[in-house]
């Protein structure tokens, strides 16, 4: 058998359990929201990518990032996984 813990120690120990359950509750509440694609963020990433869009084509590639983050959401799985590069 253990010996008993010196004087103090499991307050210490239990105060610093409830601080970390604590953050961890607050942390676990939050939602994470991605930012959303829009025009210009659109336009930044198929320059990224080394492409020029037309806006016709910058708006099928926000809808397009739009339906695979609600399939992402929905099947709880990763935009890589949905819909690969």
């Amino acid at each position: 058998p253990l010996p008993p813990p010196p004087p103090g120690v499991e307050e210490r120990s239990s105060r610093g359990i409830r601080t970390v359950l604590e953050r961890s509750r607050r942390l676990s509440i939050k939602l994470y929201e991605r930012e959303t694609l829009g025009e210009d963020t659109a336009m930044e990433a198929a320059a990224k990518w080394g492409m020029q869009l037309s806006p016709q084509q910058c708006g099928v590639l926000c809808a397009l990032h739009a339906w695979r983050d609600r399939v992402c959401r929905a099947e709880d799985e990763s935009g890589g996984y949905v819909l690969p590069k």
